[in-house]
């Protein structure tokens, strides 16, 4: 059974003083922290207490019930740590609990000291942890973060060192571990067979897979690996910047970036919730300023994950993170109606959270002139009268299909052309993600009004997760889309 720890309420006084039950990992609400111009060793190296505080204050009004914090190892002192930055970490937590946040206090960050060094390593181990034994404010501690499963010394290490945790923590305190990558499932399971029976109370999954349609299917997976032990999707996230899109076709600009982060976090809180795993954790607090993460080469795409801009304004993943936080049941919308809009590559306006693709002579936008309800419709329409076409294209936040399970979904469709092939389409994808099949319907008799497309299909033998697409064909006019929805139908067994 997992260790307890405790939830805050109110403000008046200490919220240390005033918890209610909590256990890691099934009541997390987690957002990882760094300030915006100090990630790693440097939120540490150069001290802001006013300025975390500020911070916390953002994460905590969220929603958020808990803030990931990362020491490093060799800054802190090792093996004997430091008392200046042991000060620090002490103020860290009373700032977080302050704010009625708990800590997730993650070790040995960048450690690069000999793993045979156990004794060093138990002596780093109880000076960070020892003022903290049944302290009600950490949640869980993270042994290792995204620990190298091809290292055999690091596991034989980790084997050790977590059963040394547990007992130093009273097992009062959860201990877990995490895995990340790309190729999560085989780290875990590498993970699970190299700890034997030194299990953490709970693994730790970071995930972050393009535009999650392989995410349910995943964690499905990880979650039997690790059985009977609990599983947790400690970090995920997206970048807002357009030199790493994880959505084909996406427009290349920063608001279409933001519109598929929030898309991305829905995906994921969702197959975390299909699955019977807790809130996903958030990575991270805020994008960084250049420079503001130590080392060389570090890839564009680690600069803007964050929940809010470097100029500490929020961006829409922001509100949806506090709407998963908040509810128990995810929600399922993807701007099913077109009425939010983001920036295309020439500024015009163009559906939020939806890709899409143009021939030559045409375009595709949003359109607030035609509405089927509401204010606005997805349009793509002939420039010179001549025949063009293309497409809109989005993944379902409910995107995997189970077996036995069947797919709907319908569009409302609107034509002012002389000619117009429109159709709605399913893309069935395998389990790698990769296109399987297509099944769609044709708009048999277009008239000047609005006419309701849709379509059913079974879950084809190999496929696993769908893309809708709206088509067209060809026109020489201009077709309209409104009003998507699409549903899973699951067939119980007999």
């Amino acid at each position: 059974m997992l260790a307890v720890a405790t939830v805050l309420v109110g403000s008046a006084q200490p919220a240390s003083a005033r918890r209610e039950a909590f256990a890691a990992p099934r009541d997390l609400r987690e957002i990882s922290y760094y300030p915006a111009d100090g990630g790693w060793t440097t939120m540490w190296t150069n001290w802001r207490a006013d300025r975390y505080d500020t911070d916390l204050g953002r994460i905590a009004s969220l929603g958020a019930n808990t803030v990931r914090v990362v020491v490093q190892s060799e800054l802190f002192g090792y093996p004997e740590p430091s008392a200046i930055y042991l000060d620090r970490l002490r103020q860290m937590i009373e700032l977080a609990d302050r704010h009625g946040l708990h800590v997730q206090l993650t070790l040995f960050d960048w450690h690069s000291a000999d793993y045979a060094d156990i004794a060093g390593s138990k002596t780093w181990a109880r000076a960070m942890l020892g003022p903290y034994v049944g302290d009600p404010r950490i949640a869980c501690v993270e042994l290792r973060n995204e620990i190298d499963t091809t290292d055999s010394a690091a596991l034989a290490w980790a084997r050790t060192m977590i059963p040394f945790l547990q007992t130093f923590l009273e097992r009062r305190t959860p201990v877990t571990i995490s895995v990340g990558g790309s190729d999560p499932l085989p780290r875990l399971g590498a993970l699970k067979t190299a700890l034997a029976v030194a299990r953490p109370d709970f693994y730790s999954l970071h995930y972050f897979g393009g535009g999650g349609e392989t995410a349910y299917w995943t964690l499905l997976e990880a979650k039997r690996l690790v059985s009977p032990t609990p599983l947790w999707v400690g970090e995920t996230g997206y970048p807002t910047t357009p030199a790493a899109s994880g959505y084909a076709d996406l427009a290349p600009t920063s608001s279409a970036q933001e519109a598929a982060q929030s898309h991305f976090l829905k995906t994921l809180q969702w197959a975390s919730w299909k699955v019977g795993l807790p809130r996903i954790g958030i990575w991270t607090f805020s994008d960084f300023l250049p420079g503001a993460i130590p080392g060389e080469s570090i890839p564009e795409a680690e600069y803007h994950l964050g929940l809010y801009r470097t100029d500490g304004s929020a961006k829409p993943a922001a509100a949806v993170v506090s709407t998963l936080f908040s509810r128990t049941k995810p929600r399922l919308d993807f701007n099913n109606g077109f009425e939010q809009a983001v920036a295309d590559a020439a500024g015009h306006a163009f559906p939020a959270e939806w890709s899409g693709q143009v021939r030559a002579g045409g375009a595709i936008a949003q359109d607030k002139s035609v509405a089927h309800r509401g204010r606005a419709s997805a349009s793509l329409r002939s420039l010179d009268g001549r025949t063009t076409g293309g497409f809109f294209h989005i993944t379902p936040i409910a995107t995997a299909i189970p077996a036995r399970a069947t797919a709907e979904a319908s569009v409302w469709v609107r034509v002012r052309a002389r000619r117009a092939d429109v159709r709605l389409a399913l893309d069935w994808l395998n389990a790698a993600g990769r296109y399987y099949r297509t099944r769609e319907v044709r708009l048999s008799r277009p008239g000047s009004g609005w006419t309701k497309l849709v379509i059913k299909a079974s879950r084809p033998a190999a496929g696993r997760s769908v893309r809708l697409f709206l088509k067209v064909a060809s026109s020489t006019g201009t077709v309209w889309f409104d009003d998507v929805r699409f549903s899973v139908r699951e067939t119980k067994p007999s």
